[in-house]
């Protein structure tokens, strides 16, 4: 998967990970190949890369390992995210992340070559058990008390500033007065109407 990089330069990333697969003594099936054979069964999910939906996957490519490049391009700015995975469960078994900051092309396909030669010997801990699916965490509701106190506090300041200009000779201190009212009235406003 890749984003923000151009086809010609991905398929110089695709290479060079297929390259250095090579030089560590791996069979590889190139990425075309596989998406080729995806496309050409139903019975192969499209667009999977981990978990149990792998496991069709890999049976179909007879692997016992799959790689999983994730390759993000941000101007002259790259990152990788690379995931060796075990085909039976689809669970990652080790794991690269690198980036590569204001670059050339060239400097990214050696830090690239580099990643790929750091996944060897290198094992993440066993996958944890599923444990159901995953909950949204519900923050818990805002307090009303700091909007209705400025919602009191502007409408008093806001009639004590009108007080002012009306009785007085202060007018630009109830001016000043009426302004900030206001403004606190406006905010404790906004705070209750986006509040929970």
């Amino acid at each position: 998967m890749t984003e923000g990089v151009a086809p010609d330069v991905r398929a110089q990333f695709e290479t060079t990970i297929e390259e250095e697969l090579r030089k560590a003594g791996a069979m590889v099936v190139a990425n075309a190949a596989v998406l080729e054979l995806v496309h050409k069964r139903l019975d192969l999910p499209d667009g999977c890369t981990f978990g149990r939906c792998i496991v069709p996957i890999a049976a179909a490519l007879a692997a016992d390992r799959l790689l999983d490049a994730r390759i993000t391009a941000d101007g002259a700015s790259y990152t990788y995210v690379l995931s060796l995975i075990e085909p039976q469960e689809g669970a990652p078994v080790a794991q690269v992340v690198a980036t590569c900051g204001v670059c050339t092309v060239a400097e990214a396909l050696g830090k690239m070559a580099g990643a790929v030669k750091a996944l060897e010997g290198q094992a993440l801990p066993y996958a944890a058990r599923d444990t159901g699916p995953i909950q949204p965490m519900r923050p818990a509701p805002r307090s009303k008390a700091l909007p209705l106190v400025l919602v009191a506090g502007g409408l008093a300041l806001a009639a004590g500033g009108s007080a002012l200009v009306a009785g007085t000779e202060q007018k630009e201190a109830g001016w000043v007065t009426i302004g900030s009212g206001g403004t606190a009235l406006l905010m404790g406003l906004i705070l209750l109407l986006t509040g929970d």
